[in-house]
């Protein structure tokens, strides 16, 4: 896979750097694709000429409403492409423009996480930040999880920095949350389900929401039994609005900070709980202290 990074100066400029890079992919043969708002996408259209026809456009905000929803998607869109015969995908994404430092550090460790997770695909995808809305600092941290950069010609980035590294940064162990209450112990996974439908209930936790958390909360319980020596405290509440279920086991814990954002590989069987946990709440954190691992989980 490639995984280039475009800074420019505005959709004009996009469509006048994309349009030749996305036609070159028609010409190839390839599968292609453009991911971004309206406006953006018009201009590509326009770029393209009668090459359109041979373009899917996607809408941005139906990939990116969060980072792990946009790493499913691109992973489920890929296999289904390359099962229907397709040798390679070019693509270019535009993402929706964040208001707050907290959302933009999401999708630079989204980015990050893109050069292990996609890695396997025969893929070229380039992302385009316009410097007219993306700030300075932004930029900076797309240069450290970009491989390449798209300027004059395609280059080395020499601010480059390993995916591992740069998640271990932007996501610290969280602080604790004291308005969590303890839970007894369940026997077993039936029983623990019960206590969590009848807390999630008791909260107003709405349906979709209530089968993401139970799902992934049932993932999470499995693993502490199977790697963590089982269960030693689970703790539930709400917190921002939001129902907060937290499970500690006693096992050694999980050193790798791209856990959970891996998507499963064809043909393997197992190791998919913490992939499933994330995608089907809104957040999940992990920390590991001396009395084990800690998953706390958000919907």
């Amino acid at each position: 896979m490639r995984h280039d990074l475009l800074v420019h100066d505005g959709e004009a400029d996009l469509a006048a750097r994309m349009g030749p890079f996305l036609r070159a992919g028609v010409e190839a043969g390839e599968t292609v694709m453009a991911v971004s708002g309206g406006g953006a996408r018009s201009l590509l259209q326009d770029a393209l000429g009668r090459d359109r026809e041979h373009v899917t456009f996607v809408d941005s905000t139906d990939v990116y409403s969060r980072p792990e929803a946009a790493l499913a998607h691109y992973d489920r869109t890929l296999r289904t492409i390359f099962r229907t015969g397709a040798r390679s995908v070019r693509a270019v994404g535009v993402l929706p423009v964040c208001e707050t430092v907290a959302q933009w550090q999401r999708w630079i460790a989204y980015e990050a996480i893109v050069n292990r997770a996609l890695a396997h695909h025969p893929a070229w995808f380039v992302c385009a930040y316009d410097t007219r809305v993306v700030p300075e600092d932004v930029v900076h941290g797309m240069q450290r999880i970009h491989p390449q950069i798209v300027s004059g010609k395609r280059c080395s980035c020499r601010h480059y920095e390993d995916p591992a590294e740069v998640m271990r940064e932007l996501t610290p162990p969280p602080a604790p949350l004291p308005g969590l209450r303890s839970l007894p112990l369940a026997a077993d996974a039936p029983e623990f389900r019960r206590q969590l439908v009848g807390e999630m209930s008791a909260a107003g936790v709405g349906d979709e929401r209530a089968r993401g958390m139970l799902l992934a909360a049932s993932e999470v319980y499995s693993n502490a039994g199977r790697h963590g020596h089982g269960l030693r405290a689970t703790l539930v509440g709400v917190v921002d609005g939001r129902f907060v279920c937290e499970l500690s086991d006693h096992g050694p814990g999980i050193d790798d900070p791209l856990t959970g954002y891996m998507p499963p590989r064809h043909g393997a069987v197992g190791g998919f709980g913490m992939w499933v946990a994330r995608q089907s709440t809104e957040r999940m954190e992990l920390t590991t202290s001396p009395d084990g691992l800690t998953v706390r989980l958000w919907t």
